[in-house]
């Protein structure tokens, strides 16, 4: 009985690595749990590259979530070339997320993105999740400071969002993102909740949206509570990069530098705290 369960064992692996080839690499990088030793992997990819297989790799998400701890978000395109034409390839991508602290990897995740027909036989864009390890007790650290920071519970949802822009008139028709859209409702009817509530969302693009709107009625003689101004300043020396919009261009900036555009939008360039730049000048 052993022998034909470790038969079956064996078979399966080796089934799982021919449909996952690039797999086995990226387990070996991630062996240590060390973050440098999965982006020197991710550096060198590209060497790895043969005529019949060819790897690149491009960074999506790179950014502080709180002090110490970090999102990561890379695609990997796995390029191989048919047998018997080899004029024909065939194209995997693969994502692969990681939380860490400092150098220690607590939390990672291989995605494949596949496409499969709905029932009108349209094609529909879907993520598969290959594999997925967490640090239970490390990512509990992860969510224990970050409710001491902003005084909200870390939604796992608002990390690894990739599909957010921050912006305003963006692409041929000049038109708003959706969450500006939803941004100047927020302001038209003075939601303070709903703006606070993007304040402590993991994910900085809302963040910013939340901090024009909270300055923007802020100037209107909104008041809101002394922790609310002390979080825009925490927001403001994040590290990363945030996904940006204007007119026909899309790029990546860095969160100051967005925090920065905005105190300046809102006469706030001054040293002082923002919460008392603010209520002076008004």
């Amino acid at each position: 009985m052993s022998k034909y369960l470790t038969f079956f064992l064996l078979l399966f692996c080796s089934i799982f690595v021919q449909a996952y080839p690039i797999l086995n690499s990226l387990e070996k990088s991630y062996q240590s749990k060390k973050y440098s030793d999965l982006t020197n992997y991710l550096d060198g990819l590209r060497d790895n590259s043969t005529k019949d297989l060819h790897y690149s790799s491009m960074n999506i998400i790179d950014r502080e979530i709180i002090d110490g701890y970090y999102e990561f978000k890379v695609e990997i395109e796995q390029n191989t070339r048919d047998e018997t034409n080899t004029n024909i390839s065939s194209v995997d991508r693969y994502f692969v997320s990681i939380l860490r602290f400092e150098n220690k990897i607590i939390h990672y995740r291989i995605e494949e993105k596949i496409y499969e027909q709905n029932l009108s036989e349209k094609w529909i864009e879907k993520f598969k999740l290959i594999k997925e390890k967490t640090d239970s007790s490390a990512y509990s650290d992860l969510e224990n400071s970050y409710l001491e920071i902003y005084g909200a519970k870390l939604r796992f949802g608002d990390i690894f969002v990739d599909n957010v822009l921050y912006g305003s008139h963006c692409g041929f028709g000049g038109q708003d993102p959706v969450y500006r859209e939803q941004l100047n409702y927020f302001i038209q009817n003075k939601a303070k909740k709903d703006l606070q509530n993007w304040l402590v969302s993991a994910t900085p693009e809302l963040q910013l949206y939340a901090i024009d709107g909270i300055l923007t009625l802020s100037k209107k003689g909104v008041r809101f509570k002394d922790e609310t101004y002390a979080l825009i300043e925490v927001i403001a020396n994040k590290e990363g990069n945030v996904n940006t919009c204007s007119g026909c261009t899309h790029w990546k900036t860095t969160i100051k530098s967005e925090v920065e555009i905005l105190l300046k939008k809102h006469d706030l360039s001054d040293q002082t705290s923002i919460r008392k730049a603010t209520f002076q000048r008004n």
